[in-house]
């Protein structure tokens, strides 16, 4: 419980870690983590939601939500040696799929032409370049 008592529906504390800073076309929220708070939250607060991280206006991830509130996919742009050949350096496009119940994810993969296909509005948002 939060300090008032208050828990989210899916028994989460409510504790306010991010911030809207904008929306983008397709009603992605660009979210800002207060704090130390800079990568995505574990679940969110609405059903359906996806989000995205940016840091000094540069994308780094988005991820989207299933209708209970937990992560499905993880699509983000950073280096991942595994997936660029040893190059710790250089960020590479990749995603990560999200068990169900969202508690664990698969290792960094490339983004898939299915899931191209079905995050294609969001990829545009977002400046998805598969180079």
């Amino acid at each position: 419980m939060a300090s008032r008592g208050s828990v989210a529906r899916n028994g989460r504390i409510m504790d306010d870690e991010y911030s809207t800073v904008d929306v983008l076309r397709h009603g992605e929220k660009v979210i800002e983590g207060f704090g130390t708070h800079h990568t995505m939250p574990d679940y969110s607060h609405s059903p359906n939601a996806v989000y995205v991280i940016r840091r000094e206006g540069k994308f780094k991830a988005l991820r989207v939500y299933d209708e209970n509130n937990m992560p499905i996919i993880e699509i983000a742009y950073h280096p991942e040696a595994k997936l660029n050949n040893g190059n710790r350096k250089d960020p590479i496009w990749h995603m990560h799929v999200y068990k169900k119940g969202g508690l664990t994810h698969s290792p960094a993969q490339l983004i898939t032409a299915e899931i191209e296909a079905k995050y294609k509005h969001y990829l545009e948002d977002i400046g998805y370049d598969k180079k």
